[in-house]
């Protein structure tokens, strides 16, 4: 079952940063994401004004199709605690976009799905006509 992470248009630009990230370095825990995700540079060279809170990582990586948990990872925490952090790793996009095509009722809108799943779902569509 696909589920829809709270606001997939406005959280697109961090979930194609994190997936990018993610398929070059492998499994990775929320703060790395974050860490190597916010404050990106763009095409031009100019930085990003974009950046996004470790809450609004956690939520959607814990719930877009493209990531899955894969453990937790022990940190350290403020004043010498430990914490745990979820471990994510990405989704194939082919088995996302197969789960998406083979859902009974349309869970997620074309219109607001993320351009990079957007283009994967088109293609395979076009394939199997």
């Amino acid at each position: 079952m696909v589920r829809k992470s709270g606001n997939l248009r406005g959280n697109s630009i961090m979930v194609e940063k994190a997936y990018e990230y993610l398929e070059r370095e492998g499994p990775k825990t929320t703060r790395e994401i974050k860490d190597n995700v916010n404050f990106y540079t763009k095409i031009d060279g100019t930085p990003s004004k974009h950046s996004w809170s470790m809450h609004q990582y956690a939520q959607t990586l814990r719930t877009h199709p493209l990531f899955k948990c894969v453990g937790d990872e022990k940190v350290s925490g403020t004043y010498g605690r430990t914490t745990t952090i979820k471990k994510y790793e990405i989704v194939p996009l082919d088995i996302v976009v197969d789960r998406i095509l083979s859902a009974k009722h349309n869970l997620i809108r074309r219109d607001n799905l993320i351009p990079m799943l957007r283009k994967a779902i088109e293609e395979k569509e076009m394939q199997t006509c």
